[in-house]
């Protein structure tokens, strides 16, 4: 019982967690992350902020550990957001919440790459490692030949 109160608890904060902060300011950022700390009442400060990331653990116990890393330019704009979890459904759940957002136009390039239509220039990219599972949602400035490539590996 208390594994899926754990699992039930990781999929809330993904989705409070996923809302897209990509083309966000750092303060913006700051501020709905903040919300949500307050709002799902988490144990101390869990939001950590280097020069160009600002960072939210939430380490509920050692098997449902997420992290959400977020990215900034030079000016102060999102341009990545991570996501590292040990559980599988958050994983899982995660990646969905991403890819059933019909105005990206996701095609799958690989089991581990989508790419999103060129006017939205997104990438999302999926990583395993042991137990640990890693999301991460960039902008890119492609042009179009360089998309196209991308999208279209066997025209490589």
């Amino acid at each position: 019982m208390y594994k899926l109160l754990l699992v039930v608890l990781c999929l809330v904060v993904a989705a409070q967690a996923s809302a897209q902060y990509i083309g966000k300011t750092r303060t913006a950022t700051l501020r709905a992350l903040r919300s949500s700390v307050k709002f799902h009442k988490y144990k101390g400060d869990p939001i950590e902020q280097g020069e160009h990331t600002v960072a939210m653990h939430i380490d509920d116990s050692s098997w449902y550990r997420t992290s959400f890393y977020y990215d900034f330019n030079k000016k102060g704009k999102c341009f990545r957001e991570r996501v590292t979890t040990y559980c599988d459904t958050c994983f899982r759940k995660y990646r969905g919440d991403r890819l059933d957002k019909k105005r990206f136009d996701w095609i799958k390039v690989t089991d581990s790459l989508y790419v999103s239509k060129f006017s939205k220039q997104r990438m999302l990219e999926t990583h395993q490692n042991g137990e640990e599972r890693t999301i991460e949602l960039t902008k890119i400035e492609w042009n179009q030949s360089e998309y196209d490539q991308l999208r279209n590996p066997r025209q490589r």
